[in-house]
């Protein structure tokens, strides 16, 4: 179990067994819990290559209170395009100290967002899942400046499959083999 906050402390945590969550659709990933202030989403987190170039793209929907998480292998400069997405989304873009650095809310699909410099991570949710529901004292849930923290269950690395030989059973073919080419020539002469 890995837990992220702005100390970088890891702690466990306890498993997360949504009823819904997104269904992505390369590979395995693992799924954890974004918090910030006092909103928080069951994320898949996004590692690969493939998951991060895929994101969310040709999914139809996600079930309110979802996302995923983006991870950079350091901070930089994202470019986030919406051009594969079927649906609007916010993107929260947090630094290495998981700080909320730039919010882009209610973006249509088929468009670029140019992120600020320094992002390691970001979330797509639903468009406007970082407002605060009506009637809150405040009109957004997420703001520049708040902390994110980030929980998530690793996926296991595949584990190799047995070798079926073992070094004493090649090495006493490669000596068979070379008794049978012996005695083959022998008989040939």
């Amino acid at each position: 179990t890995v837990r992220y906050r702005k100390e970088n402390i890891m702690k466990p945590i306890t498993t997360i067994r949504p009823q819904q969550v997104v269904t992505p659709q390369q590979g395995s990933m693992s799924l954890g819990a974004v918090t910030i202030g006092t909103r928080s989403w069951v994320c898949y987190i996004a590692t690969t290559v493939e998951q991060l170039n895929t994101g969310l793209g040709g999914i139809e929907s996600i079930p309110v209170g979802t996302g995923m998480v983006f991870v950079m292998s350091y901070p930089r400069t994202v470019r986030v395009t919406t051009y594969p997405m079927l649906f609007s989304i916010d993107v929260i873009f947090l630094d290495e100290n998981f700080n909320v650095i730039q919010i882009e809310r209610g973006v249509e699909p088929g468009n670029f967002i140019d992120s600020v410099p320094n992002v390691k991570y970001f979330i797509e949710l639903n468009a406007y899942e970082t407002m605060s529901p009506p009637g809150s004292p405040t009109f957004y849930a997420v703001s520049l400046g708040d902390i994110a923290t980030i929980e998530y269950e690793p996926v296991p690395e595949p584990t190799p499959a047995p070798s079926v030989f073992s070094i004493n059973d090649i090495i006493s073919l490669v000596f068979m083999g070379g008794m049978f080419m012996w005695v083959t020539k022998s008989m040939n002469k």
